[in-house]
């Protein structure tokens, strides 16, 4: 794909001035896999996942379907009108479910927010994403960062209004 190829097309020319909404964003024709979230107006562009990203997303995937958890990879959070998060990996809550054709689910269902971190989302997500998500009340956050001996899963729970780190382990002992 050469680099001319690869174009979103916005809604408008310049963001309104109240920044972009939640529906400008699902209104975006983003074609090259690109995910597209919502940071207090402004539109964050990330690239798609690496296939080591895919890896680890993979093995968690199986690791909560094997606790009888209901797992979704990539499924857009509408935080408020202004805010749009797209974690790697979201848990639901038990008892809770999501409708399969929308592009955006309430806060409300999310048990465990999973974020992968790479190089390029390293600030969103050890310090931005963790608040927005605890902000919304959504009970534990995992993330997940190579080390020098693979993955390790850090791992949150939500503690007056603040994630607090429990606990962590590593991807291979989790999954294993």
């Amino acid at each position: 794909m050469r680099t001319a190829d690869m174009f979103i097309r916005f809604p408008e020319a310049m963001p309104p001035a109240a920044g972009w909404s939640l529906d400008d964003v699902l209104s975006i024709d983003s074609s090259e896999g690109l995910r597209l979230e919502l940071h207090e107006g402004t539109i964050v562009v990330t690239p798609p996942p690496s296939a080591g990203h895919q890896e680890v997303d993979g093995r968690l995937i199986v690791y909560f379907h094997r606790l009888g958890r209901v797992v979704y990879s990539g499924i857009g959070i509408a935080i408020d009108e202004h805010n749009f998060r797209i974690p790697d990996l979201v848990v639901l809550r038990p008892g809770r479910s999501v409708v399969a054709e929308e592009h955006k689910h309430p806060a409300d269902v999310v048990d465990i927010a999973v974020e992968i971190v790479s190089p390029t989302s390293r600030d969103q997500d050890r310090i931005i994403k963790p608040k927005v998500y605890a902000g919304v009340g959504i009970p534990q956050y995992w993330r997940v960062e190579p080390g020098p001996e693979g993955y390790v899963v850090f791992m949150h729970e939500l503690r007056d209004g603040a994630y607090v780190h429990t606990r962590e382990v590593p991807l291979r002992q989790l999954t294993a």
